[in-house]
């Protein structure tokens, strides 16, 4: 599947960040992991939805394994691909 890699970060026991650092500045936050994860689905939609509205092309996504990595680097308590298709 072709999509951009969520990093999930704990930042305190009930708040959960996603961050996709393929895409600048698109994050958001959660109650849970999976909170987190579903809320960052739509925030990459809408963060590719607004590249593509200022005439902005999309970065093609790293591969996994680089991404996997960086998962680890910063001590992620999830990583997963997220599909930006609506």
């Amino acid at each position: 599947m072709q999509g951009y890699i969520a990093i999930v970060e704990r930042r305190s026991a009930d708040h959960f960040e996603v961050v996709f650092p393929d895409l600048d500045g698109c994050r958001c936050r959660g109650r849970s992991v999976n909170d987190a994860l579903y809320r960052g689905q739509r925030a990459v939609r809408r963060h590719l939805r607004q590249m593509r509205h200022r005439g902005m092309r999309p970065p093609p996504p790293r591969p996994s394994c680089e991404m996997f990595d960086e998962a680890q680097r910063r001590r992620a308590v999830a990583a997963m691909c997220v599909n930006a298709q609506p």
